[in-house]
């Protein structure tokens, strides 16, 4: 497939490194000839030092035969401005852009093919929150992924060692045990309607979630407080007492503390160690670990810290931190489980193990004849696939795959076989 990344940053960078890696003819546009020259020594890709939302940038590009376009600057009027200059004149099919200012998102009249055609937001603040709300709603959870339009949660977790590791499916929910699976480890699919109950069932012994104290204040932290604040009781620290009345005046249920959040003396008085989770969620990496140390030595139930540098993740032991949360790795699996169709087809990444790629149909075909569907998703139900198992026009396919990205033979008929695009996608 043929892709232009406009943008030269961290997150763009990474989302060049996987799309070449999986055979994707990339070229990226940006002003930063250092930035560039990087990219370039690190992958095979075309650079073309410009700026990227001229016309002349995207012809040079060869926007006339790209499939998808990608913009990824820190600037959201520019990678507006681009989508738009990628469908008038070049006609580009999927245009993606980050968007980063709730002022444009929440405006959706803004974004039609006859305004402004961007087919798919990407806001990194409300894409890291979901994530995380994920994590704390399901104690346990690895990943977790909402699929089907929403009507079926997919939870990637570890079992409880004192659990017996031999739990069954029912009918209530599906437990897939894979050979790329560790022993330990399941990923277990059930109706969204009934989540919780369904994991308390599998994985009875996790305590829920009632107390998270979070460090920093920010866009980020913001909208956890949308996302949360109804359903646990959060408390905000930051050292910056600005930061802290902006956010308390937008968020006046939640507890904001202008102090430091490292403090070993601040987080004990806070009573960190009957608190269920600590968030470490600043843009400074080392403030981000120190802090969460902290609260896990103090006793914390269970510590997160938010980590751009790759080269920190593998340091730390999970007894010092429970978990290192990668914010462009989340921002590029939201980006890549759209590139295969927008609207149709979802693939949901579960590394080191493979992906699990959700289609909706519009014939009662098998769209992979040499890949076996595991569960069709048809009226609130979840069913097992076996070779006499009908498909329907309406159905949700879910396929495993071991692969980094589906393979070349069956993906473009996974394509083609999706629902047109008047339906909700996978």
């Amino acid at each position: 497939m043929e892709i232009i990344i406009l943008g030269s940053n961290p997150l763009a960078s990474m989302l060049i490194s996987r799309l070449t890696a999986d055979g994707h003819l990339v070229t990226v546009i940006s002003e930063d000839k250092v930035a560039l020259s990087q990219i370039e020594e690190q992958n095979e890709v075309r650079a073309i030092c410009a700026r990227p939302s001229y016309p002349e940038s995207l012809r040079e590009a060869g926007a006339q035969t790209a499939r998808s376009i990608i913009a990824v600057t820190q600037n959201d009027e520019q990678n507006m401005i681009a989508c738009q200059v990628a469908h008038s004149i070049f006609k580009v099919p999927t245009k993606i852009a980050r968007i980063s200012s709730n002022h444009y998102v929440v405006r959706r009249e803004l974004f039609s093919d006859h305004d402004l055609p961007i087919d798919v937001f990407v806001n990194p603040e409300k894409i890291i929150a979901r994530s995380i709300k994920q994590l704390l709603l399901f104690p346990g959870a690895k990943k977790a992924y909402d699929m089907c339009n929403g009507q079926l949660k997919a939870i990637h977790f570890m079992l409880d060692e004192s659990e017996p590791q031999n739990k069954e499916s029912s009918k209530n929910y599906k437990l897939l045990k894979s050979d790329h699976l560790p022993d330990n480890e399941v990923l277990a699919l059930f109706p969204s309607l009934h989540a919780q109950d369904n994991l308390n069932i599998i994985n009875p012994n996790k305590t829920q979630t009632e107390k998270v104290i979070i460090a920093g204040a920010n866009p980020l932290t913001s909208q956890l407080c949308y996302l949360l604040s109804d359903l646990i009781n959060l408390t905000i620290i930051d050292p910056v007492h600005e930061n802290c009345l902006h956010y308390a005046s937008l968020h006046p249920n939640v507890t904001f503390i202008h102090d430091e959040f490292a403090d070993q003396k601040i987080l004990a008085r806070e009573n960190i160690q009957a608190c269920d989770w600590f968030l470490a969620l600043t843009d400074d990496d080392e403030d981000n670990l120190i802090a969460a140390m902290q609260a896990k030595k103090i006793g914390c139930r269970c510590a997160l810290a938010l980590i751009s540098r790759h080269d920190y993740l593998n340091l730390i032991e999970q007894d010092q931190i429970d978990i290192l949360l990668s914010p462009q790795s989340l921002v590029i699996q939201s980006i890549y489980s759209r590139l295969l169709d927008r609207k149709n087809v979802r693939t949901y990444d579960l590394s080191p193990h493979g992906n699990l790629i959700c289609v909706r149909m519009i014939t009662g075909e098998n769209p992979s004849p040499n890949l076996k569907p595991i569960y069709i998703y048809r009226n609130h139900r979840l069913l097992e696939f076996d070779s006499e198992q009908s498909i329907y026009a309406g159905d949700y396919i879910i396929f495993f795959s071991s692969h980094e990205i589906p393979p070349s033979s069956w993906k473009n008929t996974l394509i083609a076989s999706a629902l047109p695009s008047s339906f909700p996608g996978a």
